[in-house]
C-alpha cells in the first residue's frame, strides 16, 4: 500500500482554462492523465492555482457512471470542510488489472462569477497477478 499524491493545477490559455494533473509517480497530463495504483493505496488530490484573481476549488471527485469495477472503496472526500485536500482508498479488493475513468468537477471563479468544468482522468489498477 502506498501514497499517491496528484497535485491539481490551474491553468491559463487566452480566456480559457484547464487543469494540469501531476501524480507523485512522475506522471502529468491535462484530460488524460494515468494513474497507476496498486490494490489499498491512498489517493490524495489537492488543487492550486498560480493564475491572478483566479480562485479554485474541486467540489466533486468520483467514478464516473460508466465504471464496470468499484475503483474506491467509498466515495473521494474533501479530508476537512473547505480545505481543498480530497482522498479516497482504491479497492483492495480489486484482483485483476484494470483502468478506470473517474471525474473530477471544479469550480474557477473569476471577478465573482463561477463555472464549473469537469477533467476525466483515470486510475491504472495493477494488482501483480
Amino acid at each position: 500500500m502506498a501514497n499517491i499524491n496528484i497535485n491539481i493545477e490551474v491553468q491559463q490559455s487566452g480566456s480559457s482554462y484547464s487543469l494540469r494533473l501531476t501524480d507523485s509517480k512522475g506522471d502529468s497530463g491535462t484530460n488524460n492523465l494515468v494513474t497507476p495504483a496498486t490494490p489499498g493505496d491512498v489517493i490524495t488530490w489537492s488543487i492550486s492555482s498560480d493564475v491572478a484573481n483566479v480562485f479554485v476549488a474541486i467540489n466533486d471527485i468520483d467514478e464516473k457512471n460508466s465504471s464496470q469495477y468499484n475503483v474506491f472503496t467509498g466515495a473521494p472526500a474533501e479530508l476537512s470542510q473547505g480545505n481543498g485536500i480530497w482522498s479516497a482508498t482504491v479497492n483492495p479488493n480489486i484482483s485483476s488489472d484494470q483502468t478506470e475513468s473517474y471525474f473530477i468537477k471544479y469550480d474557477i471563479t473569476i471577478g465573482g462569477n463561477t463555472t464549473t468544468y469537469t477533467d476525466d482522468p483515470e486510475i491504472q489498477v495493477v494488482t501483480g497477478g
